[in-house]
């Protein structure tokens, strides 16, 4: 039998990510979550990012109400849903994302992800959408993502502003798929 999304959820035919449409409360928490941060030592965006990372927060404990959210207090992740922690990873985009696009975990070599999983969220620039692509085990992470560092360039001339994981989207387990 076919889960029954909640409300703000929708999940078109043939298509692997669950959109989600954010209220005015869901963007009001989001912003109150980022007043309460502040903006982080190492912010490349400056504290930009923070809405986006919330409203990627509240898009997954929406979808999935049985987690808990620690993120407030605890710095490795952000959710316990059983006895899983839960990293949401949101970032910033134009459109509907794409299959060949990057889900990414920013990190030093030396010092790996620590969450057991990895959520990964596309938050229209607007904050008038957002896309829950997907999820992957800190080993699969490390398994199948490339390590990219710093000032590097991919294929197409695109310069990471920062060392981590990456892997196609396409990759990642299917959003509704996480127990």
């Amino acid at each position: 039998m076919k889960k029954k999304l909640p409300r703000q959820f929708t999940k078109e035919r043939g298509c692997r990510f669950v959109e989600f449409t954010p209220n005015s409360e869901n963007v009001k928490q989001a912003f109150e979550r980022s007043q309460k941060l502040g903006v982080l030592e190492n912010s490349f965006t400056y504290g930009a990012g923070r809405m986006t990372g919330f409203l990627g927060e509240i898009a997954f404990e929406l979808l999935y109400p049985k987690s808990k959210y620690v993120g407030g207090r605890i710095l490795s992740h952000d959710y316990v849903l059983g006895r899983k922690k839960i990293d949401i990873k949101a970032k910033t985009c134009g459109g509907k994302p794409l299959l060949h696009y990057t889900a990414s975990v920013n990190c030093s070599k030396s010092r790996p992800p620590t969450a057991d999983y990895y959520y990964f969220v596309r938050v229209k620039k607007d904050l008038s959408c957002a896309w829950l692509l997907g999820w992957i085990s800190q080993e699969k992470l490390v398994e199948l993502g490339e390590y990219k560092r710093r000032g590097g360039e991919d294929e197409s001339g695109f310069r990471y502003k920062v060392s981590g994981y990456h892997l196609p989207i396409s990759q990642l387990k299917t959003p509704l798929s996480l127990r």
